[in-house]
C-alpha cells in the first residue's frame, strides 16, 4: 500500500509519536485497571509517583509529570513568562466564548477582519448580543492574497480603519486556515502608538507548534489555542494563555466569578483546578482525560523537535510554487514576511472547477492527502521536514492528474 503524504495539518494533525505511545498505553491501562487510586495517583503526581511494576508496563505515560510540570511546558513552548497562566478546557470554543465576555467588559467596538474564523465569529455575535459591545469587520483577505499588499500598507490599513471606526480591542488570528501570518505585534504597537486600545485577543489554533508565539512581548491579552493541529496531540483540547500585568488580574477575577456563576462551565477547567489546588467540586462532572495525556506528550515531542529554520521552510515553498506552477496551479499567497506553512493553490485555467471532494479523494487516490475548500482551492501544510524529491514527485502527478481532468490548458 503507498504511504500518504500528509499535507494537510492545517485541519488535523498527524499525531506526534510521543502522542502516540502515551494514547497507546493510557488506553492499555484504563482497560486493565480502569478509574482506581492508581489513575489518581497518577494524574495528580505524576508516571514517577507509580509502582515501578507500573512504570515498566505503560512507559509510554513517562512524560507525564502533573498538571504543573505541562503547564510549565506550555510556556516555553509559547514563549511566555513563567508568571502567565495556561488555560486547559475541553473545547476551545468554550475559551473564544470566555474571550468574547472579557471583551464586552472594557471594549465597545472590536475590529475583527474577514479572516476570522466563521465559526468564532458566531460566538462574538451571539456573546455580545444586544450589549453595549460591537464588533467591525473589515476586508482584508484579498488585498493580502490577491493583491499582494505590503506589511507596512497593510499595519496602516489597520490604524486607519481602527481610529475611523472607533475601534477600541482587537479579535485577529496570528495565522488562518489560508495561511496567512498577521503582524499582530506590530498592528498592536502601531495602534497603541495614536488610539486608545483596551483589550486583544489572538486566535493561535493555527499558530501553537507551528510559528513563534512570542508571548513574553505582552501583544495581546489573552491567546486560544488548540492541541489537535500543528501541536499533533490528535485529540481536541483548548489552550488559554494570558499574563499581560495589565490585564491579567482581570482576566483572573471574571474566570473565577463566572465559572463560580456557572457562566463558564467546562469540565476539564474545573478538573485541572481541583488537580492544582487540591479542593473538591464533590459533584464535578466526569471529565475525559485523555486528550490531557496526549496534548502533554505531544508538546514535549514539540519542545523536542525545536522549530524548524524559516529558511528551510522557503525553500520548501519555493519549490512547491514552481513544481504546482509546471502543472496548472498557481499559488495564492501574501507578502513572505506574512507567509506561513500552509500554501493555498488554484487551478490557472479550467473548462470548469472540480467538486472539492472529487479533488480530495482524487488526491488521497495517490497517496496524497489535503485540504480542498468549496471553491476549488486547494490548501496543503508543509510538513516540518522538508520534502524529499520523491515526495515532490507524487505531489506533482497527483495535481497534474487533476489538473488534465478538469480540462486545464495553458
Amino acid at each position: 500500500m503507498q504511504s500518504t503524504l500528509y499535507l494537510d495539518t492545517a485541519r488535523m494533525g498527524q499525531m506526534s509519536r510521543l502522542a502516540c505511545d502515551a494514547s497507546i498505553d493510557f488506553a492499555r491501562f484504563a482497560a486493565e485497571h480502569g478509574c482506581t487510586l492508581y489513575c489518581s495517583a497518577f494524574l495528580k503526581c505524576g508516571f514517577t509517583h507509580w509502582p515501578t511494576a507500573f512504570q515498566k508496563r505503560y512507559s509510554g505515560l513517562k512524560h507525564w509529570n502533573g498538571v504543573c510540570q505541562f503547564r510549565d511546558e506550555l510556556r516555553h513552548l509559547a514563549g511566555a513568562d513563567r508568571e502567565s497562566e495556561v488555560l486547559l478546557s475541553s473545547r476551545s470554543a468554550v475559551l473564544v466564548k470566555f474571550a468574547a465576555r472579557l471583551l464586552s467588559g472594557p471594549c465597545r467596538n472590536v475590529l475583527i477582519t474577514d479572516t476570522i474564523w466563521p465559526a468564532y465569529k458566531n460566538i462574538l455575535q451571539r456573546e455580545f448580543g444586544n450589549g453595549d459591545c460591537r464588533f467591525t469587520q473589515i476586508p482584508v483577505r484579498r488585498k493580502l492574497l490577491r493583491e499582494s499588499i505590503s506589511v507596512d500598507e497593510l499595519i496602516e490599513l489597520f490604524v486607519f480603519e481602527y481610529r475611523h471606526r472607533k475601534c477600541d480591542g482587537l479579535f485577529l488570528p496570528l495565522v488562518d486556515n489560508l495561511g496567512v501570518r498577521l503582524p499582530i505585534e506590530r498592528i498592536v504597537d502601531r495602534i497603541k502608538g495614536c488610539a486608545e486600545l483596551r483589550f486583544v485577543v489572538v486566535d493561535g489554533a493555527q499558530s501553537i507548534g507551528h510559528v513563534p508565539l512570542r508571548l513574553d512581548r505582552n501583544y495581546c491579552d489573552l491567546l486560544i489555542a488548540g492541541t489537535h493541529k500543528w501541536l499533533r496531540a490528535y485529540h481536541t483540547m483548548g489552550l488559554g494563555f494570558y499574563g499581560n500585568p495589565g490585564s491579567r488580574h482581570y482576566i483572573t477575577k471574571s474566570l473565577q466569578g463566572w465559572t463560580a456563576a456557572g457562566l463558564i462551565d467546562d469540565p476539564l477547567l474545573t478538573f485541572v483546578e481541583e488537580l492544582t489546588t487540591g479542593r473538591d467540586s464533590h459533584f464535578g462532572e466526569t471529565v475525559q482525560v485523555a486528550p490531557l495525556i496526549a496534548a502533554n506528550a505531544a508538546t514535549r515531542d514539540a519542545l523536542s523537535r525545536g522549530c524548524r529554520k524559516s529558511t528551510d521552510k522557503q525553500i520548501d515553498t519555493a519549490s512547491i510554487i514552481n513544481l504546482v506552477g509546471e502543472v496548472g496551479w498557481r499559488a495564492l499567497s501574501p507578502e513572505a514576511e506574512m507567509s506561513s506553512r500552509i500554501i493555498l493553490f488554484e487551478l490557472k485555467n479550467s473548462c470548469r472547477v472540480p467538486e472539492s471532494g472529487s479533488i480530495r479523494r482524487s488526491l488521497l487516490a495517490q497517496g496524497v492527502a489535503a485540504t480542498v475548500y468549496p471553491t476549488g482551492l486547494l490548501r496543503i501544510s508543509l510538513p516540518e521536514s522538508s520534502l524529499t524529491a520523491n515526495c515532490l514527485r507524487q505531489l506533482r502527478a497527483a495535481l497534474s492528474s487533476i489538473g488534465s481532468e478538469s480540462g486545464y490548458y495553458k
